[in-house]
């Protein structure tokens, strides 16, 4: 018997040979990647999910945000109060008093009372300055989107029926969306008054991330 040879585990392809799953004489063939209906969705999904999270911040969140109903927040001021004049007798002092003042500010919404469209607000004020304390009560309506005030009955300044118009003025806050050009009519009032008195503020140019504010008699000098 001569010689005979035997082949263990697969047949090994070398260089240059077809292999031999291919039928004689054809070539590999060449893999080409098409791009079907799927992948264009889902890059036109990629592309929206790219413009969205773009224009999220500076467009649909002022259109979106309001003010909450559930706002109960305490302010805190201190510092010093000078005094030149007695307060019992209204006659100077011979020397200026320095005495330590505080200042509370209390801003809470009234659910009940307001709607999916306007905020009522509560402001309770307690001044403290040198062994005296003084109450300041106001109310607000407000705009929930705009932030703005809204003419409306209910609102007073010091006691009910005292009313002041301050209508699209801000006070209790400020809107969304604020860029360094914006400029605000912003309200105060004296006691006794029954006008707002009109500030029109923006931001300082020398704090352009909104940490300050000036105040100025009409936007034409608010530049």
């Amino acid at each position: 018997m001569g010689p005979s040879s035997t082949n263990i585990g697969p047949a090994r392809e070398t260089a240059g040979e077809i292999p031999r799953s291919m039928p004689p004489g054809q070539s590999t063939p060449t893999l080409t990647r098409r791009f079907g209906w799927g992948s264009r969705i889902l890059f036109a999904v990629g592309v929206v999910i790219l413009l969205v999270a773009a224009l999220w911040t500076p467009i649909a969140v002022p259109a979106l945000v309001k003010f909450p109903t559930s706002t109960n927040v305490h302010i805190l001021y201190s510092g010093t109060m000078t005094t030149y004049v007695n307060a019992k007798t209204g006659s100077p002092l011979a020397s200026p008093a320095v005495t330590k003042l505080s200042i509370d500010q209390h801003l809470q919404a009234i659910p009940a009372k307001s709607s999916s469209s306007v905020a009522l607000v509560k402001e309770t004020i307690t001044v403290r300055a040198g062994g005296l304390t003084s109450l300041e009560s106001n109310v607000y309506t407000l705009n929930r989107r705009t932030m703005a005030a809204v003419s409306d009955p209910r609102e007073f300044t010091y006691v009910p029926g005292n009313t002041i118009n301050r209508d699209s003025s801000y006070y209790v806050t400020l809107p969304m969306g604020l860029t360094s050009t914006t400029k605000l009519p912003f309200c105060t009032h004296l006691p006794g008054a029954r006008i707002c008195s009109i500030h029109w503020l923006q931001a300082s140019p020398i704090r352009p991330r909104w940490t300050g504010w000036r105040s100025c008699g009409s936007p034409a000098t608010c530049r």
